[in-house]
């Protein structure tokens, strides 16, 4: 196949869920590090393709085919995009992601306005408190938190 890159590598964190790759290029039990994609062009048919790469090795199976330069460049993005959004992992330290940490700052307003047991005061609580508080008080709970925009 002779091709032209139409967007060049590009890479971001992975803080979603998208597996690892083992050296055979199979999906492991781990989280990713990183994944990229570069959209190319397939010169002798037109078709435009999205090569997805995981922790830099190639992922075949994640390639997106199509005829329609702004789909695939869209496609791309959203594939970077959903890697790049911060979602809480056992690894993950809430301390030090700035939205995860805006999310509990405003879980802690909430709470201030509540009556709470004696002992516990908002501002005081770690962020796993201040969590399990809105997840257990919340009428329903902290999906419905974020859902109602609370956190905004």
């Amino acid at each position: 196949m002779s091709e032209r890159t139409i967007e060049f590598l590009a890479e971001v964190d992975n803080h979603s869920n998208i597996q690892g790759l083992d050296g055979d290029g199979f999906e492991r039990n781990r989280i990713a590090d990183t994944i990229a994609t570069k959209v190319v062009v397939d010169t002798e048919c037109g078709t435009v393709v999205v090569r997805m790469y995981i922790d830099g090795q190639r992922y075949a199976e994640g390639d997106y085919y199509t005829d329609d330069k702004a789909d695939a460049l869209a496609t791309a993005k959203s594939i970077r995009d959903k890697a790049s959004v911060r979602r809480h992992r056992g690894d993950h330290r809430l301390a030090e992601c700035q939205p995860c940490a805006d999310v509990v700052e405003a879980m802690r307003w909430w709470l201030d306005d509540c009556t709470l047991p004696d002992g516990y005061e908002a501002s005081s609580m770690d962020a796993d408190e201040v969590i399990s508080f809105v997840r257990n008080g919340y009428d329903g709970g902290i999906d419905q938190f974020l859902a109602d925009g609370a956190a905004n």
